[in-house]
């Protein structure tokens, strides 16, 4: 018999922080073994995570355990896919949690609109110094849409974390991670809504997504994130480029947001690898022109600032900001 949803958690140097997350979703009030599944994958973790998933699936036998050699999050993801038996797919990382009681409230709506594609639901970010933001983070539509209106109005969540994918979508559509990247949920994120024919919000707090103190220092943006970042910005564009037109100004706003990532980023990088960086974007100018298509005045601008000269545009922004 299958089981209506898979929670599929890839771990990697996680040792900390991987028992608090598995605990948190097998100890789930009035749900049993039969309701759902754990797909774990070990992701060739070098220290003591996996003892710990090995000791907790003992005791609880929703817990499914798979290995791999050391491929990368996309890769485990991935595998979480094809290994996993439940209707619907829930991507949770080892260093964050659900919360307590929440998957009830997620199986019974699910039970009751088994024809959905993606479900939202609303997540919260966790910093360490005790702060939590959920604003952001709420789900901002009421009944269904399709994925197109979806991209049209801009209403992508974040992460994928905070949406349960229907499996059978996932595999009809060849729906996976692109592996060995960093950014990969921007590349996932889009491709699966907008094939999506049926997508709701559930505003039930679901996901607490673990980060660091909010006065910490900037994340560390280095070269292979700026590459990285360009390559999601081609997949974007090749995929979007034969689109009717609404649609495609969609997907142009995402290249946009992701081409202000690299003009935030990129002064962290060395002035060598900036000189790199600006080499690299001019061979694909036509970004930039997306940006100036995109419908939105802002990143009409920057597109236009980008054409004219990349380091004028650098430097600009960086003033503004």
């Amino acid at each position: 018999m299958s089981k209506l949803l898979s929670i599929i958690i890839p771990v990697y140097k996680v040792e900390a922080y991987v028992e608090q997350c598995l605990r948190s979703c097998v100890e789930q009030e009035t749900l049993s073994p039969d309701d759902y599944e754990i797909v774990v994958i070990n992701d060739g973790t070098p220290d003591n995570s996996w003892p710990i998933c090995e000791r907790l699936a003992e005791t609880f036998p929703q817990i499914r355990l798979f290995t791999q050699p050391n491929s990368g999050v996309s890769v485990a993801r991935n595998k979480g896919i094809n290994e996993a038996e439940g209707d619907f797919v829930w991507f949770v990382d080892s260093d964050d949690w659900i919360e307590p009681g929440c998957l009830p409230k997620l199986l019974d709506f699910l039970r009751k609109h088994p024809h959905l594609d993606i479900l939202y639901i609303h997540g919260q970010v966790n910093y360490e110094d005790g702060r939590v933001d959920n604003e952001k983070y709420r789900c901002i539509f009421e009944g269904e849409m399709d994925g197109p209106e979806l991209i049209r109005r801009s209403a992508l969540p974040t992460t994928p974390q905070w949406c349960l994918y229907r499996r059978e979508h996932l595999l009809q559509h060849q729906l996976y991670f692109f592996p060995g990247i960093y950014h990969e949920d921007s590349e996932f994120i889009p491709r699966a809504a907008y094939v999506a024919k049926h997508i709701a919000c559930l505003d039930v707090l679901a996901y607490h997504l673990r980060r660091g103190s909010r006065e910490g220092t900037t994340a560390i943006f280095r070269m292979k994130n700026a590459m990285d970042t360009l390559v999601v910005m081609r997949h974007l564009y090749d995929y979007a480029k034969d689109l009717p037109l609404p649609d495609k100004q969609g997907f142009y706003r995402l290249i946009s947001r992701t081409m202000n990532n690299i003009l935030f980023g990129a002064f962290q990088l060395t002035v060598a690898e900036r000189k790199i960086l600006y080499k690299e974007l001019k061979q694909h100018a036509y970004l930039f022109d997306a940006m100036r298509h995109s419908g939105r005045r802002k990143y009409q601008l920057e597109g236009c600032l980008l054409k004219m000269s990349i380091p004028l545009a650098f430097r600009l922004y960086r003033i503004i900001k």
